[in-house]
């Protein structure tokens, strides 16, 4: 009995702290830590481009249309809700917009970057647009670096393969 209690205690600590998560998503790995509790996905939508607009409240929001020659890179983090509580949802996005050409990213690189967190929490949910972030590509990986856009914000750094 002593053993059976030890395995699954075992278990339970080996699955806590962060996911080293490998996510296929067509062609592309997902490689960075995905937060705990959660699903995390990424995704690169060629041939496509970012279009900011405003809702009638004035919040942002975005619609991709096909562009020739951009890229969109988007991540997705989703907490996984706890089914006892009602509004316990969360999920985080980080969207990018870059050329098609993905290998020449470096950190001086032009490109539009959007913050989006939707949750139960008020003045908090919604987009932003994010001027402090930056996308590198080095070795094949496609490092997204995000300054701290909200408090407790879960994603950061974003690892993708993409070779």
């Amino acid at each position: 009995m002593k053993k059976i209690i030890l395995s699954i205690a075992f278990v339970a600590l080996a699955s806590c702290g962060s996911q080293n998560t490998v996510l296929k998503s067509g062609n592309y790995n997902l490689e960075s830590n995905c937060p705990t509790q959660g699903t995390c996905l990424f995704e690169v939508l060629k041939d496509s481009s970012l279009v900011y607009k405003q809702n009638g409240a004035g919040k942002l929001y975005y619609e991709s249309q096909a562009q020739e020659g951009k890229s969109i890179l988007k991540y997705t983090y989703t907490k996984t809700p706890n089914q006892q509580a009602q509004d316990d949802f969360y999920r985080e996005e980080v969207i990018i917009e870059t050329t098609s050409d993905v290998a020449s990213l470096n950190r001086d690189s032009e490109i539009k970057m959007l913050f989006g967190v939707f949750c139960y929490c008020k003045d908090i949910a919604g987009y932003r647009e994010v001027k402090d972030g930056y996308a590198e590509y080095k070795d094949g990986k496609v490092i997204i670096t995000l300054p701290d856009v909200i408090q407790n914000q879960k994603t950061k750094t974003i690892i993708a393969d993409i070779k």
